[in-house]
């Protein structure tokens, strides 16, 4: 009993320091396999919308590797992303590319990204919101800055 009040007290103050009642919300609908270790990390900072992504993610996946794609605001969209993106890529990879606000917009991105890049630099162009405009963008950017530069001006940042 000592040992379920800790857990429930660890995730109320996750929920406190997000300011929001919504991370207790992800907590409880949140799959009940998971640890309490895991469905707070999961959650802190979180609506139950990472919960949502959480199940919708490939079951393959570790749930670790899901719990990376989907905290810190993940959605039904970011896990849609993970599906959409090249699986060529590997997992990990796949997880940079659509865990902050990824969705199909962001795989496509990263399709329609120029073959040349390094998968480093396609990912870095495509995320946080990366659309179709930032590879139109990249490919009228001018030639004699190098890659990264194009990435970076295309990005804004």
């Amino acid at each position: 009993m000592e040992q379920v009040n800790r857990n429930l007290t660890l995730a109320l103050d996750a929920a406190r320091q997000a300011g929001s009642s919504n991370p207790s919300a992800c907590y409880n609908e949140a799959p009940g396999y998971l640890s309490n270790e895991q469905r707070i990390r999961l959650c802190s900072g979180s609506t139950k919308e990472a919960a949502v992504c959480f199940r919708d993610a490939p079951g393959y996946l570790d749930y670790e590797v899901r719990i990376d794609l989907c905290s810190q605001g993940g959605t039904l969209a970011t896990a849609q992303c993970f599906r959409d993106s090249p699986g060529y890529l590997g997992d990990l990879p796949r997880v940079e590319l659509c865990r902050r606000g990824g969705n199909v917009e962001t795989s496509n991105c990263f399709r329609q990204s120029p073959g040349h890049l390094t998968n480093e630099l396609r990912i870095e162009l495509c995320t946080s919101g990366g659309t179709l405009a930032r590879v139109q963008c990249f490919q009228q950017s001018p030639g004699y800055l190098s890659d990264a530069e194009r990435v970076r001006l295309c990005r804004g940042g």
